[in-house]
């Protein structure tokens, strides 16, 4: 197709518009990007973690532009984008690349400040930052602070589950260099009396919501 600027220019369409202009609508979004976070749920259990991130990754860039949406169609949209989201740092944790898992649960908790398991992955993200990814000591004390101030924050969501508190004091004994740095595990959730990374805590939190 071809539009006529004046009486002698003709210009192709395709010159104007790129794909990425014809965003389709935030019904049809929400449809597809649900889909991509339901085939990268079954990719993540499969244990096909890059995948996972890729169709993860799909449904954000769909629902983003739809991201501000009212009513309940906007929720139902930032619901499938939380989710995503959450579900991307999982895998993310899963391949060791902590600085992305850690930036996802941020985006998260901007949407949805109490949720739990973005929580909980980013203190995970920021402690394995700590151990493996410090630079200097101020780097490492930085990291070890955020990921108490998320185990905190788990302890006002559950406030009786002794898991976080052995793990609170397990990050302020690594302030004061009386705790030897360890592999976070990616789990969460307070099913047992271990400290975070129990086995039965993997099991809750492995799962995308």
């Amino acid at each position: 197709f071809f539009f006529a600027f004046g009486p002698f220019q003709m210009v192709h369409i395709e010159e104007i518009f790129d794909d990425d202009d014809l965003v389709i609508g935030p019904g049809e979004s929400l449809k597809a990007a649900t889909a991509d976070k339901s085939l990268g749920n079954k990719y993540f259990k499969e244990g096909d973690n890059v995948g996972a991130i890729k169709q993860y990754t799909e449904a954000i860039h769909r629902l983003e532009p739809h991201a501000q949406h009212p009513g309940a169609l906007g929720r139902e949209l930032q619901s499938v984008l939380v989710a995503s989201l959450a579900n991307r740092a999982a895998a993310s944790l899963k391949l060791q690349r902590y600085a992305s898992a850690a930036e996802d649960c941020t985006q998260v908790l901007n949407l949805q400040p109490n949720h739990f398991k973005a929580v909980f992955r980013r203190a995970q993200a920021y402690e394995a930052l700590a151990n493996g990814r410090a630079s200097d000591l101020a780097t490492f004390q930085d990291y070890v602070a955020k990921a108490m101030a998320d185990v905190k924050k788990m302890l006002v969501l559950e406030p009786k589950c002794k898991g976080h508190k052995a793990w609170l004091q397990r990050l302020q004994g690594m302030l004061e260099g009386a705790a030897e740095p360890v592999t976070v595990a990616n789990g969460g959730g307070c099913n047992s009396t271990s400290p975070a990374g129990s086995a039965g805590e993997k099991a809750k939190a492995a799962d995308p919501p």
